[in-house]
């Protein structure tokens, strides 16, 4: 039997993330596990806290914290915290995903 990577998603976006989900559930058993999602870069930092997830996946553009605003720096913000913290289980592999075509 294949390993199956348990995935991270942070998606903030309802529409976006439901695709995304779909996609990923119709791949539950083949080539993922569990599927777990965040909508904002401090929920991410804290799931990283208490599981090692084997893929990490974050919209460019997302809030810092819960109703914050979107912006990329705070993507860019994410991936120092989890080159630097030691408090944090790091992701195996991690990929930005972004559909806005105005990122700077």
């Amino acid at each position: 039997m294949p390993m199956l990577l348990d995935v991270l998603l942070l998606e903030d976006d309802p529409g976006k993330k439901n695709r995304l989900l779909e996609f990923l559930n119709s791949k539950k058993g083949e080539l993922f596990g569990k599927v777990d999602t965040a909508l904002s870069v401090g929920d991410t930092l804290g799931r990283l806290k208490t599981h090692r997830y084997d893929l990490l996946i974050v919209d460019v553009i997302v809030p810092a914290v819960l109703g914050g605003v979107a912006h990329e720096s705070h993507s860019i913000d994410l991936f120092m915290q989890i080159d630097e913290a030691v408090d944090i289980q790091r992701p195996r592999f991690s990929v930005a995903i972004s559909a806005s075509d105005q990122l700077s």
